[in-house]
């Protein structure tokens, strides 16, 4: 899996469509999701007549091609903020709780 992650990145960086803020988590687990309904629904054969008599020359256009299509916004981070503060309650019977160690 890591070196598929690998090659995807470097696809990404060589067309320059990689951005800073991508999520590796979103990006792997979309990557392991495709992969288990690529392997029931496509049968091995079919990738091996496609891609292994492809020359080198001819697999790295097929990637670039197929990296001009991908829609990285799915796969962004978010900038972290601090958690709001909770609004005061301005109802409610606070402060008569009696535990029941101290009943006992």
């Amino acid at each position: 899996m890591y070196n598929v992650l690998s090659v995807i990145q470097a696809s990404l960086r060589a067309s320059q469509k990689i951005e800073r803020n991508l999520s590796m988590y979103a990006l792997t687990d979309e990557i392991a999701g495709v992969w288990r309904g690529m392997e029931i629904a496509i049968p091995a054969s079919h990738w091996t007549e496609a891609y292994a008599e492809l020359s080198a020359k001819l697999l790295v256009s097929e990637q670039r091609a197929l990296v001009r299509q991908a829609d990285l916004k799915r796969f962004t981070t978010y900038k972290w903020t601090p958690k709001r503060e909770q609004p005061k309650r301005i109802r409610g019977n606070r402060g008569n709780h009696v535990s029941t160690k101290r009943i006992l």
